[in-house]
């Protein structure tokens, strides 16, 4: 095949032509003699799409989590200030 450079563009217009433009998923063995095989598997579009929703969503929830957590704590703390501050009654028995 030549220079590395040439190997490169073959593997990537291959890619191209079996993905149709990144539009399905496939996976490409890469043997060469006395070596294991490489496995590498392409994303369609819709797969990193949804993927991204995916992480899209999750970052979100935890973010929810974070404030809610972040709002109870600071609900707590003025009752907290409260019971601290309030005097104390001690009852006095008289005989």
């Amino acid at each position: 095949m030549g220079t590395r450079l040439n190997v490169n563009r073959y593997i990537q217009q291959f890619t191209e032509i079996f993905t149709e433009e990144g539009r399905k998923s496939v996976k490409i063995t890469h043997q060469v003699q006395n070596q294991p095989p490489r496995v590498m598997y392409t994303q369609s579009m819709r797969e990193k799409e949804r993927l991204r929703e995916k992480e899209a969503a999750a970052l979100q929830l935890q973010q929810q989590q974070q404030t809610q957590q972040q709002q109870a704590i600071e609900a707590a703390a003025p009752a907290a200030e409260v019971e601290a501050s309030a005097p104390t009654v001690v009852p006095v028995v008289v005989i």
